[in-house]
């Protein structure tokens, strides 16, 4: 659901939920295909609110030609994704949002969970768990990203949603934000638990150059500051070559890092159908002895909207100032008789988690020595209507000199993986 254009909302912020109070009415919403939504709001019209929800159901194929490491052939089919939840909000001075996700194994998580106060006209406070200020592709949803996994770098160096209160300014073509936060909510800060973040700080400038119908030139920083929980030390690696929920651990370094400062660089040019996109980050990683290193990683990629869509306004996340849902605009969708839309993609992604300066341990292994993997992705995306969507990836792995734990004998070699995804949401 996109906005209300004359809200000051920034253009992260979409959709709407479901939610109950006094004097409320069945909202009047316009017709979408196969996906009407669901949603009340107040008789004054200044309350309003929906249901939202998606599944992703993934099939994934790896094969893989490892030296010192065995992975088996295999094919895994797994609903990847299923989330409900309620968003909404008050005018144009409230808004909110509550998501739940159901993981593979254990209890219900949260997906977003935050509230948004318009203080003044083109300023935003935020509090809640959200990544607003996070680099481009992880912003980006799931739903409407060109490949089925993100880039590694964003994964390597946990770039992701978290507890935190941002205070976010824009214009038209401009918006700078600050965050201060901890961990996501949902992870335990127990020894040997997934999270290990204390302090969290974020930085962000978007700025879009040329910004018309069928034109678009976006340029974005981001910063970050963080520092370790005492019980787990930063790690810095995905391990996961390209399907993260199933290629075992190889690319990652032992836990290292008590703090650690990142700097990234991203841009987005499109003209008509094509577009041009590429992101790159590193981080300094503070280590207990007093000692740093260094890990980077980053992708370009290029792709082609075959069934002529414009890009530049296909995407909500690039509308800077301006409210989006990001989805797609579907102009012939099958439900019409038309063909859906399509995409293809291209991308090679690279993530070097191979520590600039060395980390010894007493036994003379170094630490900070994770791996590096070069990906080259292929994709392929088709909405039959804009609340439907069939993706495919294909990526062939290079692996090179594998996990500190197996230095010894270092890992090297290919894997090939092939995912596809169906998804529905509303």
């Amino acid at each position: 659901m996109t906005l209300r254009q004359s809200s000051p909302w920034p253009s992260i912020v979409a959709g709407a939920g479901l939610a109950i109070c006094l004097g409320a009415k069945t909202a009047r919403a316009q017709i979408v295909d196969y996906a009407p939504p669901i949603g009340i709001s107040a008789l004054d019209g200044k309350f309003s609110a929906r249901l939202i929800g998606r599944v992703e159901v993934d099939f994934v194929g790896l094969s893989a030609q490892l030296s010192n490491f065995v992975v088996a052939d295999r094919q895994i089919t797994d609903i990847r994704r299923g989330r409900i939840g309620v968003e909404g909000g008050y005018g144009d001075f409230l808004r909110f949002r509550l998501g739940f996700d159901t993981p593979r194994t254990g209890p219900v998580q949260f997906d977003d969970a935050f509230v948004a106060l318009t203080l003044a006209d083109g300023l935003v406070l935020v509090a809640g768990e959200h990544r607003f200020l996070v680099p481009l592709e992880e912003r980006t949803p799931s739903r409407f990203t060109n490949f089925n996994e993100r880039a590694n770098f964003l994964d390597a160096f946990n770039l992701d949603r978290h507890l935190n209160a941002a205070l976010i300014a824009h214009g038209e073509r401009w918006l700078v934000g600050a965050s201060i936060g901890t961990d996501t909510v949902d992870l335990d800060p127990a020894p040997g638990a997934g999270g290990n973040e204390r302090l969290q700080a974020y930085g962000r400038v978007d700025y879009a150059a040329i910004r018309q119908e069928r034109r678009l030139v976006h340029l974005g920083a981001t910063i970050r500051w963080r520092e370790a929980r005492a019980s787990n030390l930063l790690s810095f690696g995905n391990g996961e070559a390209g399907s993260q929920p199933f290629f075992p651990d190889i690319v990652d370094t032992a836990g290292i890092g008590t703090s650690d400062l990142f700097l990234a660089g991203e841009f987005h040019a499109s003209q008509g159908p094509f577009y041009l996109q590429g992101e790159y980050g590193f981080t300094t990683a503070n280590i207990l002895a007093g000692e740093s290193t260094s890990f980077q990683g980053g992708y370009v990629g290029v792709g082609w909207v075959i069934t002529g869509e414009p890009r530049a306004q296909t995407y909500g996340v690039y509308s800077l100032g301006r409210p989006a849902s990001g989805r797609p605009r579907v102009r012939r969708p099958v439900t019409k008789g038309g063909p859906g839309q399509w995409e293809v993609s291209a991308r090679v992604d690279i993530l070097d988690s191979n520590g600039s300066s060395p980390v010894l341990n007493p036994d003379g292994i170094d630490l900070a020595a994770g791996g590096r993997v070069r990906d080259l992705d292929f994709g392929l995306v088709w909405y039959p209507t804009p609340f439907t969507r069939a993706s495919f990836q294909y990526s062939l792995a290079d692996v090179e000199g594998g996990r500190a734990a197996v230095q010894a004998n270092p890992i090297n070699g290919t894997a090939h993986l092939f995912s596809g995804r169906l998804q529905f949401d509303f």
